[in-house]
């Protein structure tokens, strides 16, 4: 059977955009979703919110899962909840996290192969919410990219 990892992608509504909370697993990695695999008997949630709180140290088991995205894979499966929050956290450094940071939803984000298809998949959820954004915040380059 193939390995299921499961977890979050926070994000928070700024004036100047939408920013997400991703991680890099060493200084050459490429940018992730804090995630990892399920345990016997665990659900979903069960498995995004602990690994969460394990690599953060923040608890995200009472903020409201706003969607969910999957992508298939040859050697894993991923599973992502959208989650809304109100509060920048940080992630500790650790030997599964090299760093994390909140960066600001943008098309040209470079993200680990096996999650593109939920970074493209968010990005598209929230391209009603840029569209309407744009005129006031984005630069002007960047309104060129999103017609």
């Amino acid at each position: 059977m193939k390995e299921l990892s499961c977890g979050f992608c926070p994000y928070i509504i700024k004036n100047d955009g939408i920013y997400i909370f991703l991680n890099k697993t060493s200084r050459c990695s490429l940018w992730n979703f804090f995630k990892g695999k399920i345990e016997s008997g665990e659900s979903f949630e069960e498995c995004a919110e602990r690994e969460f709180l394990e690599e953060t140290g923040f608890d995200l088991s009472s903020y409201h899962k706003e969607k969910v995205f999957f992508q298939k894979n040859k050697r894993k499966n991923i599973l992502i909840y959208l989650v809304e929050i109100d509060i920048e956290i940080e992630a500790k450094r650790s030997q599964e996290i090299y760093s994390s940071a909140w960066i600001r939803l943008d098309p040209k984000i470079i993200v680990s192969k096996n999650q593109s298809k939920i970074f493209s998949d968010i990005f598209i959820y929230f391209k009603p919410t840029l569209f309407k954004m744009k005129n006031s915040f984005f630069p002007v380059n960047f309104k060129k990219e999103l017609v």
